[in-house]
Order: structure tokens, then C-alpha cells, then sequence
């Protein structure tokens, strides 16, 4: 379990929305640039990147809150491990699993690359590879927003 110090809640607002709206804007501009006679992506790249930060969050939800319960369970039965817990309470814990941005980035990407290369004219080296090296970096730019406690962990505060 990682901690990082405590963020202000503007820093984390304008985080979530500057990651929310920079998906769409991406899908946009790519598939008016490298689709421009394909309107089925250019209809659906904004919803495909916008997805990724959307399902990212949620699988990151998901494998954080099996990693929180391995961890108490491995706390009841270790000692070493429950110090370790109390060790780490200062700041903010960031739940493992956000590394699903980055791989839902790359899927997404890929998979809306190859559909774009065969819906337009272009090819599959110059659709496919902008599409999945651009959702590959999106991924990575979430990534890094929740490891370093920008992006933070959704919950009921």
C-alpha cells in the first residue's frame, strides 16, 4: 500500500476534471486528424478515451478493494505485516491497481487504432499506431495522477 502526503481538495478537483475532459479532446483530435472520412470513429473516440479514465477508475476500485482485504487478512495472521500498516498512516494510502489505466489505455487505444484503419482510408501503421501510442499515454498520465495522490482514490468523504 503506498501513502502520499494529503492533496488539497482543489488540486484533486482539477485533476479529475482536467483528466476527465483531456480523453474526450484527445479522441477528437485524432480521429479528425488521422480519420477524417471515417465518421463512425470520429463519432466514437471521444466516448472510447473518455472510457478509459471512466473504467480505469473503476478497476481501480475493484483491485484496490481486494488488495485492502488481502491485506487484512495477512494483517490477523502477521505481525510484521500489521506494523507495517500502522507505519504507513500518515497521508493519504493509495490502493494498488490504478497500473489498470495504462493497460486499459493501451486496449482502447489499440483496438479503436485497428477499427479506424479499417474504416478509413488510412493504414493500419499510421491510424493504428497514433491510436494506441496516444491512449498508451493517457493511460500513463492517469497513472501517474493516482500514484502521486493527485487523482485520488474514489470514496465517501
Amino acid at each position: 500500500m503506498r501513502t502520499v502526503p494529503d492533496r488539497p481538495a482543489s488540486v484533486h478537483v482539477l485533476t479529475v476534471l482536467g483528466c476527465f475532459f483531456l480523453g474526450p479532446v484527445l479522441g477528437i483530435l485524432l480521429s479528425t486528424a488521422l480519420t477524417p472520412d471515417s465518421v463512425v470513429i470520429q463519432a466514437f473516440a471521444p466516448f472510447a478515451y473518455a472510457g478509459i479514465f471512466f473504467f480505469g477508475v473503476l478497476a481501480w476500485v475493484g483491485l484496490g478493494i481486494v488488495a485492502l482485504v488481502l491485506a487484512l487478512v495477512r494483517g490477523v495472521f502477521s505481525r510484521k505485516a500489521r506494523e507495517k500498516i500502522r507505519s504507513s498512516a500518515q497521508g493519504r494510502m493509495v490502493p494498488p491497481g490504478y497500473r489498470s489505466f495504462v493497460v486499459l489505455g493501451g486496449l482502447v487505444g489499440g483496438v479503436l487504432g485497428l477499427a479506424g484503419a479499417w474504416l478509413s482510408s488510412g493504414t493500419v501503421a499510421t491510424v493504428a499506431a497514433p491510436f494506441f501510442g496516444v491512449g498508451r499515454a493517457y493511460g500513463a498520465l492517469l497513472w501517474a495522477s493516482a500514484h502521486h495522490g493527485y487523482l485520488p482514490f474514489p470514496d465517501d468523504d
